[in-house]
């Protein structure tokens, strides 16, 4: 019985952990993808290249390195969360909210979605948790 509550107690700070690094990675994203200008911007399935807005000099790549999802600034990469299932991270394109998604960025993509499954550190736990969301891009000029 101990050892059930041992386990527990670890599954819950695990799954704990990984919805905290979860919404860290979906904020920072989110705040980038709001100021993001589409003609500034390479984008396909797995990957987004653009410059920041905010910092004109930088240019930021995303894509996920297995079960890393790196944020490269100037190609110095950083990882912006772990515990990713490998191969999860995609990105979709949004002409309009109702149009239909495609695999590549363009100059009148209005919306990005992105997706990735969260499996935490220790994939023995068996914890999946699925993020997505579509987030309005060129958003703040």
């Amino acid at each position: 019985m101990f050892s059930d509550v041992i386990r527990g107690y670890i599954l819950a700070r695990n799954s704990d952990a990984a919805v905290q690094k979860a919404q860290n990675a979906m904020q920072r994203m989110t705040l980038d993808f709001t100021y993001l200008k589409p003609n500034d911007a390479t984008g396909s399935e797995n990957s987004l290249t653009y410059n920041m807005t905010l910092a004109n000099t930088s240019q930021v790549t995303i894509q996920q390195s297995e079960n890393q999802i790196t944020y490269s600034v100037n190609s110095a990469p950083y990882v912006l969360t772990d515990g990713v299932k490998a191969g999860s991270l995609t990105f979709s394109y949004y002409n309009s909210y109702d149009a239909a998604a495609v695999n590549s960025i363009s100059s009148s993509t209005s919306m990005i979605g992105l997706n990735y499954i969260m499996v935490g550190d220790d994939t023995s736990q068996g914890l999946s948790q699925s993020y997505a969301t579509r987030i309005m891009v060129n958003k703040v000029k």
